[in-house]
């Protein structure tokens, strides 16, 4: 299990995290990017259970979830069902990406998935997706 990395924000806006979870670098790093472009310090896992451990860890302080549905250790419909009741109770908004299929991300939809992206995605389609998210959610 790859140990977590965290990336600090480039843009000096309101800081937010979130949790990036992802077997393949290459997609942590793009997501890291975009996501550290507006702002947001990243948490980074590479497997399922990485991830569920950093999210129960981060819960307290956590913006978003981006979440890949096919990883070692524990898949992401299982992270989905271990997390979802304590992130829908905080209001953090899950955004699954998947090289997969749309059927796929029906499942994570109705696992709780607030939105769901294909890999070979933009940061302007990222963003479309989660900026609404993220305007609803209560900020401290």
């Amino acid at each position: 299990m790859d140990e977590a990395h965290i990336s600090k924000p480039q843009a000096t806006s309101a800081k937010r995290l979130a949790v990036v979870a992802d077997d393949d670098a290459t997609t942590r790093a793009i997501l890291a990017d975009y996501l550290g472009e507006k702002g947001f310090e990243i948490v980074e896992a590479a497997s399922g259970r990485e991830a569920v451990t950093l999210i129960e860890k981060e819960m307290a302080s956590l913006d978003l979830i981006v979440l890949d549905l096919l990883m070692p250790d524990m898949d992401g419909f299982d992270v989905l069902i271990e997390v979802r009741f304590a992130t829908r109770e905080r209001g953090i908004p899950i955004v699954v990406v998947t090289g997969s299929n749309w059927e796929e991300g029906s499942c994570a939809r109705d696992l709780g998935a607030d939105e769901v992206l294909l890999k070979g995605f933009t940061g302007d389609e990222l963003f479309a997706l989660i900026d609404p998210l993220l305007a609803k959610q209560p900020r401290a």
